[in-house]
């Protein structure tokens, strides 16, 4: 917006026409319901003509977040391995089993095909026996008792749909199919009493390696904040900082503000240095983790969890 020959040296005056243009821009994107801080002071790094060190924070505070969510799943995924449920390769075969199992009960209730409904059938069984193999007796985490459950349903029902029909190889295959997934459930309530202790660690594997995460966070965000720093000429990040107080002060201040607008600008005070705001505002696990995982990952009287926040 200024031409690079007006930066020097960043006078009171350049001040004074940069904050109500930034603060008038950002009082107008406030009104989403998305707004984050961290837009707004791209919208300051803009209205100084630095939008391209704006933009180079940007993406390295993005790649902040992103990086976290990804050592977490990696880690949740190196212990476990497949018995996790949501990024283990268990899940999805029984995905699969309670798919094929659907499948079995929808071409027996809809096409009487003894034919068809036994091959589904027969598939959600190999599924299943995958997905116990694959977990060698240790417990596989409670949410995956779900997609065995649907296999069991379809291809029960799918049986006495057609079992009236069926030849007997087809028969056989038609009972050997719930009977299968049935013993792999009931197996696999066994295993998880008997292994009370392995059962919650899988159970809460994805929380517990999110948790590890955010611990170690604090440090990579303290490391970019360096780099920023250094990467910055120092009287340019001063500018930033100066405008950046100004105008938050201004938009806090202005009615049209929605209240969960000036809550989120709150959080970030003049504790940051310049491009703190977009750097805080990716490294808050609210932006890159699941809010389903957040709730489990606080507690409930946390002000960082997600019913405490301003939403």
């Amino acid at each position: 917006m200024f031409p690079a020959d007006r930066w020097e040296p960043f006078s009171d005056e350049h001040l004074a026409r940069v904050i109500p243009v930034a603060t008038d821009r950002i009082v107008r994107a406030s009104a989403a319901a998305d707004f984050a801080p961290r837009q707004a002071e791209m919208v300051i790094f803009d209205a100084c003509g630095m939008s391209a060190d704006g933009v180079r924070i940007w993406h390295a505070a993005r790649r902040l977040g992103e990086s976290a969510n990804a050592r977490a799943r990696s880690s949740a995924r190196l212990r476990f391995g497949g018995r996790a449920s949501s990024i283990g390769w268990i899940g999805w075969v029984l995905v699969l089993a309670a798919l094929t199992g659907g499948l079995a009960f929808a071409v027996a209730l809809q096409t009487k095909d003894v034919v068809l409904t036994a091959a589904f059938s027969a598939a959600t069984a190999m599924a299943v026996l995958v997905a116990a193999a694959g977990a060698r007796g240790r417990p596989l985490d409670r949410a995956l008792w779900r997609p065995q459950t649907v296999a069991l349903v379809g291809t029960a029902v799918a049986a006495v749909l057609v079992g009236s029909g069926a030849t007997a190889p087809a028969m056989a295959v038609l009972v050997a199919a719930p009977v299968i997934v049935v013993t792999s459930l009931v197996a696999g309530m066994i295993i998880r009493g008997a292994k009370p202790q392995q059962a919650r660690e899988v159970d809460d594997s994805l929380t517990a390696a999110y948790r590890a995460v955010i611990a170690d966070l604090p440090a990579h965000v303290e490391r970019l904040e360096r780099e920023t720093s250094a990467a910055l000429p120092p009287e340019r990040a001063r500018f930033v900082e100066r405008v950046r107080a100004a105008v938050f002060e201004r938009v806090r201040a202005d009615e049209r503000v929605p209240e969960r607008a000036r809550r989120r600008l709150a959080r970030h005070g003049d504790a940051h240095g310049a491009g703190g705001v977009v750097i805080a505002d990716f490294a808050d696990p609210l932006t890159w983790m699941p809010e389903a995982l957040a709730r489990s990952a606080y507690a409930t009287d946390d002000p960082r969890h997600p019913d405490n926040r301003d939403g």
